[in-house]
C-alpha cells in the first residue's frame, strides 16, 4: 500500500508539474496588452470631432467574453483539483485498513504538492497585480502634466499648480505602500494558510484573519484618504482661479493700448479651446488606462472563482483541509482583484479631478 501510494503521489506530481508550467506560459504571454488601433491621439481626435461612442452593451459582453475565455483557459486547475481529491479519499480509505501513518503520510505529500499547484496560479495573479500598479503609476505622470497643462492654458493656474505635484506625489507614495507593504503581506498570508492547514492541530486561524482585514482596512483608508485630500483641494483652488482669471482679463484689457481689448478677448477664446482639449485628452486617457486594466483583472477574476468553485467541491469528496486551503487562497486573490480596483479607481478619480477643475465658464478668463 505504501509502495501505491508513493506512485500515486509520483505522477500526480509530475502531471502537475507540467499544468503549472503550462498556465505560467499561457497567461502571462498576455499580459503585456497591444491595442494596436487605441492610442491617446486616435481617441482625442474621435472625441473632440464627436466621432466617438461608448456602447455600455459591447463593453458589458467583452468583458464577460474575457472572464469566461480566463476561465477557459484555467479550466484544467478544477480537473487537477479533483484528481487530489480522489487520491485523498483513497488514502483516506487505507486509513481503515493500514496505520494512520499511510494515511497522514500520503496526505502530506499530495497536500504539498497541491499547494504548490495553488500558488504557482496564485503567482500570476501577483504579476498582473504588480504590472497595473507599476503601468498605471507611469500613466499617472504622463497624462497628469498634460491634462493640467491644459487647465493651466485654460485659466487656472492655482489648480494646475496644486494639484500636479499632489496627484503624482500620491500616486508615488500608493505605489510604493502597495508593493513594499501590501504585496508581502498578502505573500505572507499565502504561507500562513498552507501551514494552519498542513495539519488540524496549527490554528493559524485568528492571525491570518487579522492580517486580512488589516489589509482591507488599508485600502478603504487609502481610497478615503485619496479622495477626500483631492475633493479638498479641488474645492480650494478654484477660488483663487477666478480670481487671478478675472485680475488678468482686466489687466490686458486697461493697460495695454488700443488693442488691449481684442487680446482679452482672444486670451478668452484660446481659454475656452484649452478647457476643450483638456477634457478629450482626460477622457481618451481614462479609457486607455481602464482598458489597460481589463484583462488582468478578468484574469484575477477568473482564478478567484476558479479557487471558490474548487473549494466548494473538494469538500465534498476529500479531506477538508483542502478544502480550507482553496477557501483561504481564494480570499486571498479577491483581496487582491479589490486592491486593483482600487488602484485603478484612483487613477480614474485623479484624472477626473484634472479634467473638472477649473472649468472655463467663459467669465474665469
Amino acid at each position: 500500500m505504501k509502495i501505491i501510494s508513493a506512485i500515486l503521489t509520483i505522477l500526480i506530481f509530475i502531471s502537475m508539474v507540467s499544468f503549472a508550467d503550462e498556465i505560467d506560459t499561457s497567461i502571462l504571454n498576455g499580459t503585456n496588452i497591444a491595442y494596436e488601433d487605441i492610442t491617446l491621439k486616435n481617441i482625442t481626435d474621435d472625441i473632440l470631432s464627436g466621432n466617438w461612442k461608448l456602447d455600455v452593451s459591447d463593453i458589458i459582453s467583452s468583458m464577460l467574453s474575457l472572464l469566461f475565455s480566463a476561465i477557459k483557459a484555467n479550466y484544467k486547475f478544477i480537473c487537477m483539483a479533483f484528481v487530489v481529491a480522489l487520491v485523498s479519499s483513497l488514502l483516506l480509505n487505507l486509513k481503515t485498513s493500514q496505520s494512520s501513518e499511510v494515511y497522514e503520510g500520503g496526505f502530506y505529500a499530495t497536500y504539498l504538492v497541491f499547494a504548490m499547484l495553488c500558488v504557482n496560479s496564485i503567482k500570476i495573479t501577483f504579476d498582473y497585480a504588480d504590472y497595473i500598479v507599476s503601468q498605471l503609476n507611469v500613466f499617472v505622470a504622463t497624462v497628469i502634466p498634460i491634462v493640467l497643462s491644459f487647465t493651466a492654458a485654460s485659466g487656472a493656474f492655482a489648480s494646475s499648480a496644486a494639484l500636479n505635484p499632489l496627484i503624482i506625489g500620491i500616486s508615488q507614495f500608493i505605489t510604493f505602500a502597495v508593493i513594499n507593504w501590501l504585496l508581502p503581506i498578502l505573500n505572507v498570508l499565502i504561507v500562513l494558510i498552507i501551514v494552519n492547514n498542513l495539519s488540524y492541530q496549527a490554528d493559524l486561524t485568528g492571525v491570518i484573519n487579522i492580517l486580512l482585514k488589516s489589509v482591507k482596512w488599508i485600502i478603504g483608508l487609502m481610497l478615503i484618504t485619496f479622495v477626500g485630500i483631492m475633493t479638498i483641494q479641488s474645492m480650494v483652488t478654484p477660488a483663487l482661479d477666478s480670481v487671478a482669471g478675472r485680475a488678468t482679463k482686466y489687466a490686458i484689457a486697461n493697460f495695454i493700448p488700443v488693442v488691449g481689448g481684442i487680446i482679452s478677448d482672444s486670451v478668452s477664446v484660446v481659454a475656452g479651446y484649452s478647457s476643450a482639449l483638456k477634457g478629450a485628452v482626460g477622457g481618451a486617457g481614462i479609457c486607455i488606462g481602464v482598458l489597460m486594466c481589463v484583462k488582468p483583472l478578468a484574469e484575477i477574476g477568473a482564478i478567484s472563482i476558479l479557487f471558490n468553485v474548487c473549494s466548494a467541491l473538494t469538500r465534498t469528496v476529500s479531506d477538508r483541509r483542502y478544502g480550507d486551503l482553496l477557501s483561504g487562497f481564494g480570499q486571498v486573490v479577491s483581496t487582491l482583484l479589490v486592491l486593483v480596483i482600487m488602484i485603478m479607481l484612483m487613477f480614474v478619480i485623479s484624472v477626473t479631478i484634472a479634467v473638472t477643475v477649473g472649468g472655463y465658464s467663459g467669465g474665469s478668463l
